[in-house]
């Protein structure tokens, strides 16, 4: 459907001269036009948000992957020292990481994050250097703002879709209501534009 508004848009743009005999046309080009470019803002706009969840989405993966990390390593030292309560609470698989909703892998990052310091003399034997350890705590850092910034775009994200939606039922009204009307003057006038106009509207 937005291919077939751009070619009107265009085809009335190039065609103003013709159209430009009846007052009330040119007004409802106008009207179009200015409602054209506004959904198109509000799809820019949709399509930040959108972006603002990918966003999200990569840093959670990257965060996911240090987890596993640490995790594995953190249990195989509380298996070592037959630590139950460490094993208990390092206990995660891939698997349960991707299955938590973003705020849970946020608050079972923080969780593991504090294992990780109080136990972090013991793990460097384990792979878990403070290089590491400090590579999750950024992970978490960048989450939390990755996410932040997601959970603040899907009301945006929602509320602009809603007005794409009402301005696409305003420019089919401007459209089907008017503009395809005042096309009729020039069925005999000038049947080339009339002829093309409805060809780009693929009535």
């Amino acid at each position: 459907k937005r291919a077939m508004l751009e070619s009107v848009v265009s085809l009335l743009e190039t065609n103003a001269a013709r159209t430009s005999s009846i007052p009330g046309i040119t007004e409802s080009v106008a009207s179009f036009k200015a409602l054209m470019d506004e959904m198109n803002s509000k799809t820019v706009e949709v399509g930040q948000s959108v972006g603002k969840s990918a966003a999200k989405n990569e840093v959670r993966e990257g965060l996911t992957v240090k987890l596993v990390q640490v995790a594995g390593g953190l249990h195989a030292y509380a298996c070592k020292q037959s630590d139950a309560e460490l094993k208990a609470k390092s206990d995660f698989t891939e698997t349960d990481f991707r299955r938590l909703r973003d705020t849970e892998i946020l608050s079972t990052a923080e969780a593991i994050f504090g294992l990780l310091q109080e136990n972090a003399e013991c793990l460097a034997a384990q792979g878990i250097s403070q290089e590491v350890i400090a590579g999750v705590q950024a992970g978490i850092s960048q989450f939390r703002a990755a996410l932040g910034g997601s959970l603040n775009s899907i009301p945006v994200r929602v509320a602009t879709r809603e007005q794409v939606r009402q301005l696409v039922d305003r420019i089919d009204e401007v459209l089907s209501g008017e503009i395809d009307r005042y096309l009729e003057f020039f069925r005999e006038s000038d049947p080339e534009f009339y002829e093309a106009y409805f060809n780009a509207r693929g009535i």
